[in-house]
């Protein structure tokens, strides 16, 4: 059965690599990646082109939920719905950014939380039934995690625990609470890290995940399934090119996931290398 695959993020680097796997392994589907540009989206299709392959780009950008909601509306016009939703675009600071720590948490979350949860609420309601859906996560994540065991302990427990089950909206409420604390310059009180925007960031991704199966698993019929994904230490701009991994090596976790087969018993789990990662 040919499905609808959207991938975010996907001009260059991981997000590339998973669009460019997709296409090689199943050439009956159709596969979309976006950029936040038309003109770098025209130029990553063309180079697959070059390697026979088909892909479609849309122009979309996590912090303006305009072109978010154009992208769900032509998705939904032309097929009626999507079966795969890969979550990549993400930005990072480098290490030698001289933003202030205050820019660096509103800009990075702004992305790889609030914009990723912006793409989950507008396409979610067109997923089909057996789809599957992938966040990008990170290797910084459970540091992140184990440096919150350090500062702020109940934190901690509340992310591992998941007793009570930790809703979206509390995920979402508690990383306004770190942007607002870093503002405020009262974050170190508050239990929040110094110099850790990505940090923060990926360990929500991995905790939205979470939630979001959480919301899914409501109505199992369904067969909804979502995972956060470490795709490793790899080759590209963001890491400024000092990661080991190349980017199909890095696309291999979120592309595992992204297919995974009706049933799978891998639902709101942290996944590297094929594996899941015990949260704790």
């Amino acid at each position: 059965m040919s499905k609808i695959a959207l991938v975010t993020g996907a001009n260059q680097g991981i997000g590339f690599g998973v669009v460019r796997r997709l296409c090689k392994e199943h050439p009956t589907w159709t596969v979309y990646g976006t950029s936040r540009s038309a003109a770098n989206g025209e130029e990553a299709r063309k180079k697959l082109e070059a390697e026979g392959l088909t892909a479609k780009y849309l122009e979309a950008d996590l912090t303006k939920a305009d072109t978010i909601v154009a992208m769900k509306e032509k998705l939904l016009k032309e097929h009626g719905g999507i079966d795969i939703l890969v979550n990549n675009a993400g930005i990072a600071f480098k290490n030698t950014a001289t933003d202030p720590y205050a820019v660096q948490a509103e800009v990075t979350l702004q992305t790889n939380v609030f914009g990723t949860h912006t793409v989950c609420e507008q396409l979610f309601p067109i997923l089909r039934d057996g789809a599957r859906v992938v966040i990008l996560s990170s290797m910084i994540a459970p540091m992140a995690l184990h440096k919150t065991k350090k500062i702020c302990p109940s934190r901690y427990e509340a992310y591992i625990k998941n007793d009570p089950p930790m809703t979206l909206e509390t995920v979402l409420n508690l990383m306004r609470e770190f942007v607002s604390s870093v503002k405020a310059g009262d974050h170190a009180q508050k239990g929040w890290p110094d110099n850790s925007a990505y940090g923060t960031s990926k360990l929500a991704n991995t905790v939205m995940a979470r939630a979001y199966q959480q919301q899914f698993s409501s109505t199992p019929e369904r067969d909804i399934v979502v995972n956060a994904a470490d795709p490793g230490y790899v080759n590209t701009s963001m890491s400024s090119h000092k990661g080991p991994l190349t980017i199909d090596e890095g696309a291999d976790t979120p592309y595992y996931l992204a297919v995974l087969p009706p049933n799978t018993p891998i639902k709101g789990q942290h996944v590297a290398k094929r594996k899941v990662v015990e949260w704790k």
